[in-house]
């Protein structure tokens, strides 16, 4: 079993999306312009809304709004979610481009994080390490933009 190395955040002091490099964002999360999200899309993570409301500290009615939700900057949830929308773009990658299967491995208990999902990890502003985990395992050079 391979331990999740830790990890200095590279967002931590963020002032806009190019600190962070390219964000494809496969999973349609963010809006074009990265100033909103798609509460909607992420009960294809977690289904439950209740739960996912709460864990977003927003109303259970706005988790099915079609239109984007304001995302501050400086806010933790804002670096929640881009946290997401990076671990996403990753699992991407490594699951052969498949929605449904990046969609599974976010939501699905996972031995490595003691059973608890990748979802649950990123919400929990834990998501650093598991983000080093995915690269490592692309390959890619660590402090590389991707």
């Amino acid at each position: 079993m391979t331990a999740l190395p830790h990890f200095f955040s590279p967002f931590d002091h963020f002032a806009d999306m190019s600190d962070l490099g390219k964000i494809s964002n496969y999973l349609g999360i963010l809006a074009a312009d990265y100033k909103h999200f798609f509460p909607q899309r992420l009960l294809e993570i977690y289904p439950n809304a209740t739960d996912l409301a709460q864990m977003l500290d927003l109303q259970r009615t706005q988790i099915y709004t079609k239109r984007g939700i304001p995302l501050k900057k400086g806010t933790s949830l804002r670096k929640k979610l881009i946290s997401l929308v990076i671990a996403a773009d990753l699992a991407y990658k490594l699951l052969d481009q498949d929605v449904e299967k990046t969609y599974h491995w976010l939501s699905a208990p996972n031995f490595i994080l003691f059973g608890e999902t990748p979802f649950e990890v990123i919400m929990r502003d834990e998501g650093e390490p598991l983000i080093a985990w995915l690269k490592e395992r692309l390959g890619y050079k660590s402090g590389a933009a991707f």
